[in-house]
């Protein structure tokens, strides 16, 4: 099969941009038109949600948690961003077995927020490639809390100037930065340097 690559055009980087710095901002999202995110939502990069729309048709777009981690070290560039192969001929094979379906198409989520109860924790270790968890695992954090989040009835002001609905959590979620050998009240001693996350409501 003869393909070609194409890297994802420099608008689109753009726009790519902008979703993840107003998915760390108090909003949680962008508005955007359906189709100039389509590509987007196929590569993996954004979650569209139609219930939030404005009166100019946008919707409600965010970045997921993967894109937001690779967005911490450096802005994106068009090289980050997934190439999409371009199909020019299709040759037909015989025989070839079917690959079982994939029930849900989600896959498992990296950090344990969804099974966090209030009071529980989890810690990120301090690494080579993540020295410093402490300060760049917070808009992870902030995400989680904006993800178990309502649209409540009220609405507010972005600072687009733009009429958007408030976001009610239903939990929340924060961290602290933690040291090894730290003791606690209740005889714990943490394990390892790096942030540990607490779900607080």
């Amino acid at each position: 099969m003869a393909k070609k690559a194409k890297t994802m055009a420099a608008d689109k980087v753009a726009l790519l941009n902008t979703i993840v710095a107003d998915t760390n901002g108090p909003q949680g999202y962008s508005l955007v038109n359906p189709q100039d995110v389509k590509e987007l939502v196929e590569a993996g990069q954004i979650q569209v949600n139609p219930s939030i729309k404005s009166a100019d048709g946008k919707i409600a777009a965010r970045a997921t948690d993967a894109l937001l981690v690779a967005a911490q070290a450096a802005p994106l560039v068009a090289a980050q961003v997934a190439p999409v192969a371009v199909s020019t001929t299709y040759d037909l094979q015989s025989n070839i077995p079917m690959a079982p379906s994939k029930r849900g198409g989600k896959k498992s989520e990296e950090y344990p927020f969804s099974k966090m109860e209030i009071g529980q924790s989890f810690v990120v270790a301090a690494t080579t490639a993540y020295p410093e968890p402490w300060n760049t695992f917070a808009s992870t954090v902030s995400s989680a809390t904006r993800r178990f989040s309502t649209v409540g009835t009220e609405t507010k002001l972005n600072r687009k100037g733009e009429s958007v609905p408030v976001l009610i959590p239903t939990r929340k979620f924060t961290l602290r930065h933690v040291v090894e050998g730290q003791k606690y009240d209740n005889g714990f001693v943490e394990p390892v340097t790096g942030a540990r996350v607490f779900r607080i409501a």
